[in-house]
């Protein structure tokens, strides 16, 4: 399915939406797919009538959901059906649940850390570790020399950096330069140096602003909405990254970019 299935807080809103993308013949492939008349998935989608949870759970296949998706589905469905004021307070709690645990990046992303907290508490110590480790994916930037060119540091504290990085496995070194280890890193959002994390790399935002160059992106601004607004901001984000993160992934290692997305309470 190609929209974010974790959006919706009706499960009619969500086959709505995959028939207009989909087109003629939607409905009776959908029926075929649940086991029912076509005319009445019509009854379903525009009027009181709803699937049975058997009924939706043979129709996941066809609506493409993996099994986290097809839960949720599953959720939205009973949500719909259900009978006390109880029970649906229950349910929306349980939607609730899942849609933040969808937010969870570490589970949209999925890499994971090697290091121990010794070595994460240096990482993260300063921005300049990570712009050196990401920088030596790209050729040109792969000897001492042009990262403190580059990155404009001591060529004393590269090389301290670089044997660091060597000595947790995220760089290798050969006879001439250093290269990408086979360890990927990523931060625990409930770890206590994410806090660190985020704010090396916003420091670097605010010296983004002063050279103010024509490709760089800046956007601030404070407004107001409803819950469900907000949810519904934060799962386009969340989509943004994950997004932004598979396209990095194919993209050949020219250009190091910063990327750093805010969307808070006050």
């Amino acid at each position: 399915m190609s929209q974010n299935i974790f959006e919706f807080r009706d499960y009619k809103d969500l086959i709505r939406a995959q028939a207009k993308r989909s087109g003629r013949g939607f409905k009776k492939l959908l029926a075929e797919a649940a086991q029912v008349q076509t005319t009445y998935i019509s009854q379903v989608l525009g009027g009181e009538a709803h699937l049975s949870l058997e009924q939706a759970q043979a129709a996941c296949p066809f609506l493409g959901l993996n099994r986290d998706e097809s839960y949720f589905f599953l959720l939205l469905v009973q949500r719909a059906r259900a009978g006390t004021v109880g029970l649906a307070q229950f349910l929306d709690d349980k939607i609730k649940q899942e849609q933040e645990r969808n937010l969870l990046i570490q589970d949209r992303v999925k890499l994971k850390s090697a290091l121990g907290e010794e070595a994460k508490a240096e990482y993260f110590s300063s921005w300049h570790y990570a712009a050196i480790h990401m920088l030596i994916t790209i050729p040109q930037f792969q000897s001492p020399v042009e990262i403190a060119k580059r990155l404009r540091l001591p060529m004393a504290k590269v090389n301290n950096i670089l044997q660091f990085l060597v000595s947790v496995g995220l760089v290798k070194k050969t006879d001439e330069k250093f290269l990408p280890g086979e360890s990927q890193l990523y931060l625990e959002k409930s770890s206590p140096l994410i806090s660190k994390h985020h704010t090396n790399w916003r420091m670097r935002a605010i010296d983004s602003l002063d050279r103010n160059a024509a490709n760089d992106l800046h956007f601030s601004s404070a407004f107001t909405l409803t819950e469900e607004a907000a949810i519904q901001i934060r799962q386009i984000l969340v989509q943004a990254i994950e997004d932004s993160v598979n396209v990095v992934k194919s993209a050949k290692e020219e250009q190091l970019m910063v990327m750093a997305i805010d969307l808070f309470d006050l």
